[in-house]
């Protein structure tokens, strides 16, 4: 399964990167894309098969094996594996039957795939949210190619679905990896499975568990690669999982520096500097291959090929600001102002997160410093350990099982060496973190992927307490608090489906701001009866921009969108050619109201003359 994945994205990101260099990024021309590699992928296969001459009895001597097998596995451990399923099946069903509605997806992430279908070409585009032109671009591009082979996004929820059941096969081979038995290695994948922000996330239209995804994959391969550091096919999964990992968000640049740091110390210590070097060079070469066409992109405008972008970094680097960050990112996991069953931790999360309060006025800053914090939230006001919610939703039981691990594995025995360093990478990829990027109160997310990387380390340290199997305990656990998030999901909640109550595709775009949905409805269906066929956004960043593309196609608009009068950096890719006959502007009335009629939705303005909307034009 990691080698398929591997092959199947670096096929996605060069079929995009190709088809963006002709300009010819629309359904047709993918569809066509994806056919031809099926025809050759089919002719490989029948090629194999011919090759290894495959038997009848073989595939029933292989049936005999796995019966056997199952056999003699322990019952229990069909009874975990089937809570397993079970969890993975209940989130595919509330991804398929929610539409896409995150912040993120509404504002930057989908609105940008409708750019890409508009121009044709994965180029930098006038826009008022920034994102949209420099973020890693990975998780977008399968969003383009859902959306242009299925017609519309009803499966874009399933990408992080699919990353989340990865996830969980390659915890337990990692698990698998480092020695631990059977049980161990199930116990790591519901640990992964009980993760709140991890189950909140798989049902979303995100990023970070495909980056998770990949980053067990490059951790995966490393380990394969340490133990035969001669390899080239374990050098190029490597570094493969490192490309795709860089091309999917800006935070895997701090958590896989470490991370490869370790596996190259790894492959050297067991295969000399000359073989690390020379396959580490390999590995290198095709991770930056999978990522030079958004490098290229983003350097040329940007002179920064990692997007990351000014005001998410600290403003200045100092052992205070480090301190200050470690300190948040861990409260932010606190429980407190939980809602029953679980409202019994609010006192003692109430008397943690004053600790961890009076700890952060040793580093002398302020937990709002607006050099080292991005938003102006306080976590020691109200942490977000217990919300509902895949913005701010911490991981209480996750961390606490971490800190545990963490004070234990120092005493472990010398077979564990290789868990240990595995952990020292983590530990610094979080303290990396800490010390580069401002503190957010939607932070949670970030720190995703190395929660789910922690999952087999937990797991391994754990079990070695086997009367009670203290990591099958720890495991159930988990899984079974982690329902309270999945049937509470304040944007995707399973209750809707359980009492049906849940409201039209439309409107479930706007789940996270209800209140928008008739404006939006108004100002589209006005559009939508003219001739207009230009329309021009002057909007904020913080706008939904996509609910706009879907709702006016729904409607049989057939035109062009664009951003105008963009007051940023991305002003210069502004078409001079383009005059717009209707523009939706966000906020007070504009200029545009002295040449064409205003109509007032909300917090919404719509210039167009609704008589002739063709024959009117905007400057």
């Amino acid at each position: 399964m990691m080698m398929t994945s591997l092959a199947w994205g670096s096929v996605l990101v060069v079929l995009t990167e190709l088809l963006n260099l002709n300009q010819k990024l629309e359904p047709f021309s993918l569809a066509l894309a994806w056919e031809i590699v099926l025809v050759l992928l089919i002719g490989v296969l029948l090629w194999l098969f011919y090759r290894a001459r495959l038997r009848l009895r073989s595939l029933v001597r292989a049936r005999k094996e796995i019966y056997r097998w199952m056999n003699e596995e322990d019952r229990w451990l069909w009874v975990m594996l089937a809570i397993l399923g079970v969890q993975v099946v209940l989130l595919g069903v509330v991804a398929l039957a929610y539409a896409p509605n995150t912040y993120e997806s509404m504002t930057y992430q989908l609105s940008r795939v409708m750019h890409w279908f508009q121009n044709g070409s994965l180029a930098n585009f006038a826009t008022s949210n920034v994102r949209e032109v420099y973020f890693p671009p990975f998780t977008e591009y399968i969003f383009l190619h859902q959306i242009a082979l299925t017609g519309g996004d009803r499966y874009v929820n399933l990408v992080q679905w699919s990353a989340f059941f990865f996830t969980l096969i390659g915890v337990s081979a990692i698990a698998s990896e480092l020695g631990a038995q059977r049980d161990t290695q199930i116990a790591a994948a519901l640990l992964c499975a009980g993760i709140p922000m991890g189950v909140l996330q798989a049902t979303t239209a995100r990023n970070d568990l495909v980056l998770a995804a990949w980053l067990v994959a490059l951790v995966w391969f490393g380990l394969r690669w340490g133990r035969q550091p001669d390899s080239w096919l374990w050098a190029a999964g490597t570094g493969i999982s490192l490309g795709l990992a860089l091309l999917t968000k800006a935070t895997s640049f701090v958590y896989a520096l470490p991370l490869c740091l370790w596996i190259g110390v790894l492959v050297m210590k067991n295969g000399g500097f000359r073989v690390g070097f020379v396959r580490g060079g390999f590995a290198l070469l095709l991770a930056l291959a999978l990522n030079v066409g958004h490098f290229g992109r983003n350097w040329g405008f940007y002179s920064d090929p990692a997007g990351i972008h000014a005001r998410v970094r600290n403003d200045f680097m100092s052992p205070a600001v480090f301190a200050s960050n470690t300190i948040r990112n861990v409260a932010m996991h606190v429980p407190v102002d939980c809602k029953p069953p679980l409202a019994i931790l609010n006192q003692p999360g109430r008397w943690l997160l004053t600790g961890f309060e009076r700890l952060h006025t040793l580093t002398g800053l302020s937990p709002t410093d607006t050099g080292t914090t991005w938003g102006f939230a306080d976590v020691f006001d109200r942490s977000p350990g217990c919300i509902y919610d895949e913005h701010y939703s911490g991981n209480a039981l996750h961390a606490l099982l971490i800190f545990t691990v963490c004070l234990a594995l120092p005493f472990s025995g010398s077979d564990n060496r290789l868990t240990r360093w595995f952990a020292l990478a983590l530990v610094s990829g979080f303290l990396l973190l800490n010390l580069t990027l401002r503190w957010q109160i939607w932070g949670s997310h970030l720190q995703l992927p190395l929660f789910v990387l922690w999952t087999p380390i937990v797991a391994l340290t754990l079990s070695r307490v086997r009367r009670p199997n203290l990591a099958i305990i720890a495991a159930l656990l988990a899984v079974m608090l982690s329902t309270l998030w999945i049937y509470n999901n304040q944007m995707r909640p399973l209750s809707g489906l359980v009492s049906g109550s849940i409201p039209s595709r439309d409107e479930q775009y706007f789940q996270y701001t209800k209140a928008f949905y008739p404006d939006y409805n108004s100002m589209t269906e006005l559009i939508s009866r003219t001739a207009c066929d230009r329309v021009g956004l002057q909007i904020s960043s913080l706008a939904f921009e996509y609910p706009l593309w879907v709702l006016l196609r729904e409607k049989g608009f057939e035109g062009e969108i664009q951003h105008i009068d963009v007051q940023n950096e991305t002003s210069v890719f502004q078409d001079p050619a383009f005059t717009p006959c209707a523009i939706i502007s966000e906020g007070e009335s504009s200029d545009y109201a002295a040449t064409l009629p205003e109509h007032s939705f909300g917090s919404f303005r719509v210039y167009l003359n609704e008589t002739d909307g063709n024959s009117s034009s905007a400057h």
